[in-house]
């Protein structure tokens, strides 16, 4: 039947045929993708409004001891620092790092019993070592607060970027062929 198409009209009709056809095909096309957009724009700001009416938790400092390395909220998580008077050293070893980063390898070796395995004497006198260097639940309502505002900014930029990826002009190359 296609031969009887092709054959029975000539090229110019049959070209024009084609282009009719791509025509609404492309038009059609492009009408549903902005009505999609359309509609993931309108969630998108529905839900970054919503997100920056949230009220954030009140600002907490951190413990005394230990200060906010600057910029640290803009990398992967909160850095904090803190000084020591002394620090005793008790072994030193040597660790390989690992040929893809530049972290140290795992040891190989026995890394002693779990925590829950340790007598009552031993766990107290660990919760004091790590109270003693600050390690406490002030820092914890710290980070807690910190990580929050984190990931609300966050958020707020997830929102913008999927908006402005949306509405940015296509070019030929975002176009699949």
């Amino acid at each position: 039947m296609l031969k009887k198409i092709l054959a029975g009209s000539g090229s110019s009709s049959l070209h024009s045929r084609w282009r009719t056809i791509t025509n609404r095909c492309s038009s059609t096309t492009t009408s549903v993708s902005s009505a999609v957009n359309s509609m993931l724009l309108r969630s998108l700001k529905e839900h970054y409004l919503e997100i920056s009416k949230i009220e954030p938790p009140p600002k907490i400092n951190p413990p005394n001891s230990f200060s906010v390395v600057k910029g640290a909220f803009e990398s992967t998580g909160p850095v904090l620092k803190r000084d020591y008077d002394a620090i005793g050293i008790h072994s030193v070893s040597l660790t390989p790092k690992t040929q893809a980063s530049q972290f140290l390898a795992a040891p190989n070796k026995y890394a002693g019993p779990t925590f829950q395995d340790l007598d009552q004497k031993m766990r107290d006198t660990l919760h004091g070592y790590i109270e003693e260097r600050g390690i406490n639940e002030s820092l914890f309502c710290f980070l807690q607060s910190w990580l929050y505002v984190k990931d609300h900014r966050n958020g707020l930029k997830w929102f913008k970027a999927v908006g402005s990826f949306i509405t940015k002009p296509k070019t030929a190359q975002d176009v699949p062929q």
